[in-house]
Formats: C-alpha cells, sequence, structure tokens
C-alpha cells in the first residue's frame, strides 16, 4: 500500500463539478466531461475549495489523497485554496485545477518550518518524494505577510520560505530499493511574495527563494549517512515564474536522471535557472523567454556541491549534459543571459567528467554592460546559429578562470578548450569589445563567421575562419560572485 507520510502536499486538481450534499465527489468520467487534461475514464475525485468553511483545505485534500487509487486525479476547483505544509510519499496521482488564473493556492501560515529542520530535511512548503506525480492548471503563491516561522539557529533564513516545492525520489525516513520520482509540472504560475528586505536572512525583498528544488531531501550530510544522486524524470513545461531568486534550481541529479524545463516564463527573479552538482545526468532547457533577470544571470550552470554531498558515491560514468535552445532572453540588465562555469577541471578531472554544454537556436536581446554566453572552464562547448541583438560587452566570452564563482583559488590551472562556435547571428549586435572574445586560457577553439563579425583572440592555438580579428587586450576582469542562488551553501557556515 501507498503511504501518505508526516502531513501532505498541497496542489490541486482537475476541473469537474461536485455535489451540494458532499464535500467530495468521486466516480469514474470521460475526458471530455471535465477537460483535455484529465485521461478518459480514470477515478477521479473533486475537492472543492474550503468545503467544511474553516479557511484550511489541508485535511481535504489528505482525505482525497490517502483515498486515491494509483494513477487516480484529485481535481481542484476555481476558488482560493490555503493548504498547511504538507508531504506525498509514493504515489501514483494527477493533481489537477480549473487553470493558472482559476485555481490558486496561497499558504495556510505560518508553515511548520522548524520541524523540517529538525528533522534534516530541505524547509518547503510542499514536499514530493517518490512514485509518479502530475501537478497543473493552477497557481501557488506566497505573496502573504511571513509564510514562515522564525529560524533561531539559522538566521541565513530568516523569514523567508526556502521553496515551494522540494522533490526527491528518497529520504531519510522512506529509502526504497529502487527508489525513483517521476514528476510533471504543468501550467503551473509560481508567484513569491515581497518583504521589508529586513531581519534575518537573505536581505532582499524576496519572502520565498525558490519556486522549485529539485535536488536531495538533507539540509546537511549527517555523519554515516549515503546520500545517493537522485533518480527521476522531471518536467516542467509551460508555466510562469515571478519574483524569486531561483525559480527552478537542479542540484545532485545522477546518471538515472533526466530534467527539462520548457515553454515557460520567468520575470523579474535574480537569477531563474540555476544548476549545479549534477553529475552524469542529462538537462534540457529549451523554448523558455527570460525577462527582468536584476542581479546575476538567467541560467547559471555550474558543478560545485559545497561539500554537501561529501557523503555520496560519485563515480564519473559520463559527463553532465546541458541543452540549451530555442530560448529568448530579453536583457534589461549589466548580466550574462548564460553563464557556464566548470570548476572540477581545475580540480581533478577523473573524480568529476567536464559538463558537456550545447547552445543551438536562442535568442540573445542584449542591454549595455551585458554579455549573450559567458563560458569560464568548459570543454568541448558547442555554441551555434544563435541571435544576438542589442548593446553589449560582448555576445559570447570564452576564458579559463583560475578561481570558483565565490573567488576561491582552484588549484590548477585550467584551459577553456575546443570550442566550437559557428553560425551565429550578430548583424543586430553593437559589443563596445567584439562579437566573441576568446581569452587568454583558451584554447583549440574554433569560430566560423559570416566575414562581418569581430572576434578578439587572445588565447592558444585557436581556429578563426569568415571573421574579422581585431587587436585587443581585453580582460574579463574580477572574478564574478554571487549572494543568490545557494542559500544551501550558507546552511553551516
Amino acid at each position: 500500500m501507498k503511504k501518505l507520510l508526516f502531513l501532505i502536499i498541497a496542489a490541486a486538481c482537475i476541473i469537474a463539478s461536485c455535489s451540494k450534499d458532499d464535500r467530495f465527489d468521486t466516480g469514474l468520467f470521460p475526458a471530455n466531461a471535465l477537460n483535455k487534461a484529465i485521461p478518459s475514464h480514470v477515478p477521479v475525485i473533486v475537492v472543492p475549495p474550503d468545503a467544511d468553511g474553516d479557511g484550511d483545505d489541508t485535511d481535504d485534500l489528505l482525505t482525497a489523497i490517502e483515498g486515491s487509487e494509483p494513477g487516480s486525479v484529485i481535481k481542484l476547483l476555481e476558488g482560493e485554496y490555503h493548504l498547511r505544509y504538507m508531504e506525498i510519499i509514493d504515489f501514483n496521482v494527477s493533481i489537477i485545477g480549473a487553470g493558472k488564473d482559476k485555481t490558486i493556492i496561497y499558504p495556510k501560515t505560518p508553515l511548520a518550518e522548524k520541524i523540517q529542520l529538525d528533522a534534516n530535511q530541505i524547509p518547503c512548503w510542499l514536499r514530493v518524494i517518490g512514485g509518479e506525480v502530475c501537478i497543473a492548471e493552477m497557481t501557488f503563491s506566497t505573496d502573504v505577510p511571513e509564510p514562515i516561522q522564525d529560524y533561531p539557529d539559522e538566521p541565513s533564513l530568516g523569514k523567508d520560505l526556502p521553496t515551494i516545492f522540494a522533490f526527491a525520489d528518497y529520504t531519510d525516513k522512506f529509502r526504497p530499493d529502487n527508489s525513483y520520482l517521476k514528476i510533471v509540472v504543468r501550467n503551473v504560475n509560481f508567484i513569491g511574495g515581497t518583504d521589508d528586505a529586513a531581519g534575518p536572512g537573505w536581505m532582499t525583498d524576496h519572502n520565498t527563494l525558490m519556486g522549485i528544488w529539485c535536488g536531495p531531501d538533507f539540509f546537511w550530510p549527517l555523519e554515516g549517512i549515503e546520500y545517493p544522486l537522485i533518480k527521476g524524470e522531471f518536467t516542467i513545461t509551460g508555466c510562469h515564474f515571478d519574483h524569486f531568486l531561483d525559480d527552478i534550481e537542479g542540484f545532485g541529479l545522477g546518471e538515472n536522471a533526466i530534467m527539462s524545463v520548457a515553454s515557460s516564463k520567468f520575470d523579474n527573479s535574480w537569477a531563474p535557472l540555476y544548476f549545479t552538482a549534477n553529475y552524469n545526468s542529462k538537462i534540457n532547457i529549451c523554448n523558455n523567454v527570460f525577462s527582468g533577470s536584476t542581479f546575476f544571470s538567467d541560467v547559471i550552470i555550474e558543478d560545485i556541491d559545497f561539500g554537501i554531498l561529501s557523503n555520496s558515491n560519485i563515480q564519473p560514468v559520463k559527463r553532465c549534459q546541458y541543452i540549451l535552445t530555442g530560448n529568448v532572453f530579453h536583457d534589461m540588465y549589466p548580466i550574462s543571459s548564460v553563464l557556464l562555469w566548470d570548476t572540477w577541471v581545475a580540480i581533478d578531472p577523473a573524480e568529476r567528467l567536464p559538463m558537456l554544454p550545447i547552445l543551438k537556436g536562442n535568442i540573445f536581446n542584449l542591454t549595455g554592460g551585458s554579455t549573450g554566453i559567458t563560458v569560464y572552464n568548459s570543454q568541448d562547448a558547442v555554441i551555434s546559429n544563435n541571435r544576438f541583438t542589442g548593446s553589449c560587452t560582448a555576445g559570447i566570452m570564452i576564458d579559463g578562470v583560475t578561481t570558483d564563482r565565490y573567488g576561491t583559488p582552484l588549484p590548477n590551472e585550467v584551459f577553456a578548450k575546443n570550442a566550437l562556435v559557428l553560425g551565429n547571428n550578430f548583424s543586430g549586435l553593437e559589443p563596445s569589445t567584439a562579437a566573441i572574445v576568446l581569452g587568454e586560457k583558451s584554447m583549440n577553439c574554433t569560430v566560423v563567421g559570416t566575414g562581418k563579425e569581430k572576434v578578439i583572440d587572445n588565447g592558444v592555438n585557436n581556429k578563426i575562419t569568415g571573421i574579422r580579428k581585431v587587436p585587443g587586450d581585453f580582460h574579463f576582469g574580477p572574478t564574478l560572485r554571487d549572494n543568490s542562488g545557494m542559500w544551501r551553501g550558507m546552511r553551516h557556515r
């Protein structure tokens, strides 16, 4: 029997009607009686908002989930729902609402985060562990005052909620022999709230740091316990994220993990997508639109784990592949749209294989002082058929660096090697340096252009074809530093 542990999860459900006399209406319905999101002839449980008038829908959802059969649909109707902290453990269920702007989920505050920290879990609002879960057609909003309890022992968190959703395939309390998680988040709005940016915690006006966390469900590795890399399929599509530090993070994914972020919009966040410490996995980022990122980058991809995976048995099976295609970046601030930063290649490439990034067919609309693609220490990066417009420092920068992203010196000198740059369109770009800059620690890179662009090549044995080389002693400047995106790096300072 599937078991629901702890409290439960708050999500939402499909569209239908319910009896005025019954709090739940269950049965089998053809797909067209509800909406196209529901498979035909599946068990459906309808949960109306605030059925008992207490302003808390948590127990109603608990009853529905506990009574569901594998493959059931839990449907939420149009209206507002209020949910406490919840968990779903090892269920096969779809939770579908009446639409993004029709089914709105708010936290029933204050959320019980201290009990999660005491259990060494990632503090979150809604937790899904194992099983197969689809969440669709609704909005999650933390636009409420002080959504969580204060953290007396964790001043780095203050009253900021770390994440709305935490997805993982195991916890210390739930470790099946064949753990796996299949997650689909489809057509969902995630709206982050604001605070006064004062007191303990992150000194920003965000009251929620992340919309979705895909990664290990522990706050810090405990002595004597091994934490495997995450296994599963994570699909986030057709969603909208607004006003978080990081909208989505993928951390600690392993060789049996695939993650896809597609056809979604990201507005007014610090660094919308952040990926690190993923080894041997495959991550696709395609057909998304980024706008108004305020601090550092739209997409940050690196490979350090901050010591959080120190108790994990990580084998260098294959290179972690990142594929970015069809994305549109509207940069209104002087940031780098995409930042790639390999670190393990300068520590021990045999222990952690270099990442394998592929960027094809993206559009970069840049502003003064920004950069489209910044590549540090990468090996074999492919950057092709992208379009760059607007004003910027450079469209593409490639170089080796001697520190990690936080300024910590790396033990070995490393070059950015074997990058392939071809078929990119810079016709609408006005860079202050050049369309492409190859730094002093770039090596064996190949650049193929149309003859109209300019490239600065200060590297070693790079091959430039069909593009005009110009002199330039361009230096990438001081090490980029960042206070966002890695609240986990501050867990135990």
